[in-house]
């Protein structure tokens, strides 16, 4: 494996090529497409990261999951090159946060493909990289999830437009052939992927955007998460839902901000 894009990315993204000193529990992505070790294993993360309860530790887990698949993204653009894994070669390992856990992720064996210099070979290759990407790896982990703990499959897939709808906003602080690379290779994920890959009768990634006023700036708008992330269901939460999450009524929203901005104002 070449670990020099994945060296550069790794911090970011959480990626490792060794399993951590201090993680307490690992699982393969291919023994967790048996629902009945999925479930043990969310168990496991239930406890490591102090959900309220199995549905909260899935829908969190799955949301971090993403952020793996961003990495994914970021190789693909940034670094000319993706991952191309069987379930066997990924590996999830939880590690201790001060509060909470983090998701490691660990790779194995030849992972990493170089893109074809042609652009119209390209495009091909990353349509080969997508399908196998998501048909293969994440449909499949993100059904067993599904099944193992009872949790809306439509909840999970959610989760891919609240994140991925920052990479174009990302792209816009760029430069030259970098940008562009990064919005076609966005726009190809979103909008020419077949839906049937996913498992879903649209794609999840093409989702409507909205946006809605900045807690603490009247001039900002903040983009709204397309699902519910579950962080409620972290006891670092207190219960309480993130200031963009769909869940919460516009009510609630503006009183978030007066409360909000008049801290600010009697400081």
């Amino acid at each position: 494996m070449s670990l020099t894009a994945i060296h550069t990315i790794a911090e970011d993204y959480n990626l490792v090529t060794e399993r951590p000193e201090n993680a307490v529990h690992s699982a393969s992505a291919d023994s967790l497409l048996e629902p009945e070790a999925m479930r043990i294993f969310i168990g496991h993360y239930e406890t490591a990261a102090k959900a309220v309860d199995l549905e909260g530790a899935a829908g969190f887990f799955a949301y971090t999951v993403v952020n793996f698949m961003l990495a994914q993204q970021q190789l693909i653009s940034a670094h000319n090159s993706a991952l191309q894994l069987r379930p066997a070669q990924l590996t999830f390992h939880l590690v201790p946060t001060e509060k909470s856990v983090a998701v490691k992720f660990g790779l194995h064996g030849s992972v990493l493909e170089d893109a074809p210099a042609d652009e119209d070979t390209r495009s091909a290759w990353l349509m080969n990289v997508y399908n196998r990407f998501y048909g293969e790896l994440i449909r499949p982990l993100f059904e067993s999830l599904a099944t193992a703990t009872g949790i809306s499959i439509v909840h999970l897939w959610q989760h891919l437009a609240t994140k991925f709808n920052y990479v174009p906003l990302r792209a816009d602080g760029l430069d030259g052939a970098l940008k562009q690379r990064m919005i076609d290779d966005y726009e190809q994920l979103k909008y020419k992927v077949d839906p049937a890959i996913f498992g879903r009768s649209k794609n999840p990634i093409d989702a409507k955007l909205r946006y809605v006023e900045s807690m603490a700036d009247s001039d900002k708008q903040v983009l709204m998460k397309n699902g519910c992330c579950y962080y409620y269901k972290m006891e670092a939460s207190e219960g309480s839902y993130c200031f963009t999450c769909p869940r919460i009524s516009d009510k609630e929203r503006e009183q978030r901000r007066e409360s909000c901005r008049s801290g600010q104002t009697s400081q």
